[in-house]
């Protein structure tokens, strides 16, 4: 069809007060409002004969949708007759659904996401990834409550690092390695590896990366020839844990340090 333009003179009630044109209809049956052609940058509405509708405005909101009386869909979204899904309100709340799965976006001053469907909360019903379709790394300032709401479901530490540790006693040429920890609350596990030269005396690894709360024991074995099993002693309010050896039959006694190594690990808690 021709190219086709309704001015200020006016046609079929349609009327403009000024000189430009208010709107054009082009060849291709685009309806085009404030514009002449098509092209979704510029500034104006298209209805186009594909079934599209572009609304372009600068500095300003392109699509104001109202639902008045009562709360719902403000807009549905179909894949043929089917229903995808929906956005819409719960009063000051803005939702997003498809089936019964939904965010509710609490917007009222509560700063709240909230498992929902169609506006309603959703209390255990929700569930974020699944086991090979898996989210990446989750950042949060807060604490993380596991299984349950009360204190004790409360996941608010966590960490794991490395630490430095010290020795003391007769091996003077111990080199201590491999030195990890994890931090789950009020829970430290520690590792660590020593090997050292010949020497004597009882021998004492420090400066742990967190002071303990209460008597823990720790155990380690020797790599060396003789195998033998190494006990840690750590005292209340301690950061050094004492070695323990098991060279003779009877209690464990101060380890006597000789050739070799020990790999060493200890669980305990702190404040």
């Amino acid at each position: 069809m021709a190219l086709t333009k309704i001015g200020k003179e006016g046609i079929a009630n349609i009327s403009n007060s000024s000189d430009a044109t208010a709107i054009t209809i082009d060849s291709s049956e685009n309806v085009l409002v404030k514009k002449t052609a098509t092209n979704y940058q510029t500034v104006g509405v298209e209805a186009k004969s594909t079934g599209q509708l572009w609304a372009t405005a600068d500095q300003n909101n392109p699509i104001i949708a109202v639902r008045k009386t009562n709360d719902g869909k403000i807009q549905t979204f179909y894949k043929d007759t089917t229903e995808a899904g929906s956005i819409g309100n719960a009063g000051a709340r803005l939702f997003i659904n498809s089936g019964n799965v939904g965010l509710n976006f609490a917007g009222d001053g509560s700063n709240q996401i909230l498992p929902s469907n169609a506006g309603a909360n959703r209390d255990d019903g929700i569930t974020l990834g699944t086991t090979n379709v898996r989210f990446k790394d989750l950042y949060l300032s807060g604490g993380v409550f596991l299984g349950g709401t009360g204190s004790a479901n409360a996941l608010d530490d966590y960490e794991e690092g490395t630490w430095s540790p010290t020795h003391t006693g007769g091996a003077g040429s111990a080199t201590l390695s491999d030195a990890k920890y994890t931090k789950i609350g009020r829970l430290v596990h520690i590792v660590f590896s020593i090997t050292f030269g010949s020497g004597s005396g009882q021998m004492s690894v420090g400066n742990l990366p967190f002071t303990a709360n209460s008597h823990s024991i720790g155990i380690g074995k020797e790599d060396n020839n003789n195998g033998y099993t190494v006990a840690g002693d750590l005292a209340d309010n301690g950061t050094t844990i004492d070695l323990l050896g098991t060279q003779s039959i009877g209690s464990p006694t101060a380890y006597q340090v000789g050739t070799g190594r020990i790999r060493f690990s200890m669980t305990y808690f702190t404040d």
